[in-house]
């Protein structure tokens, strides 16, 4: 390829209107109107003109898809089975952390069912001050990782939520006169 040949792919790559595969984007009446009257605004405005696409998922859009068909045949269909086998991963995960909480609330019902026992065995012993320690210390214990589990599960359920957005009010100024 010679220095004309590059500079000119270069232009061609450069130009906004011809680096995307995509058609060009279709332009509103009001610039298509400049073309007529004022051909230099019309050019400039042309130039600035933006497409902007978004997509969210957890699939690439369908165009990409189809772009990674045509660089790599079956890259498509792999890229789906990789999407649903880390669904079925993802759901998975989240059936075993559900399974875990009701283990866990009975593992430290029963923990502190024991202390409340050992408690009551450690006074009918004749310690009324070493139960009510270890009787108090469960309490302190058990109740304590109560309140801390509700208090930051509130906050992560706080995170969760938008936030309302509120409008700024505009700045006012006084005129001395």
């Amino acid at each position: 390829m010679n220095k004309d040949e590059e500079s000119r792919s270069n232009e061609e790559a450069d130009s906004p209107m011809q680096a995307s595969a995509h058609p060009p984007v279709p332009l509103p009446p009001e610039v298509q109107r400049l073309q007529a009257s004022q051909p230099q605004i019309y050019k400039a405005v042309q130039q600035y003109i933006l497409q902007v696409k978004s997509h969210s998922g957890p699939l690439p859009s369908p165009e990409s898809l189809a772009a990674y068909e045509e660089v790599s045949p079956g890259s498509a269909l792999k890229i789906i089975e990789m999407a649903q086998a880390e669904q079925q991963i993802r759901h998975h995960c989240m059936k075993t952390d559900v399974d875990a909480i009701p283990r866990g609330q009975k593992f430290a019902m029963c923990s502190f069912v024991a202390a409340m026992i050992t408690t009551c065995i450690i006074a009918y012993l004749g310690s009324p001050g070493a139960a009510a320690g270890f009787g108090g210390g469960a309490i302190t214990v058990f109740g304590g990782a109560f309140i801390l589990a509700r208090h930051y599960g509130a906050k992560e359920e706080k995170a969760e939520q938008p936030k309302p957005s509120t409008p700024k009010k505009p700045k006012t100024r006084s005129r001395k006169g």
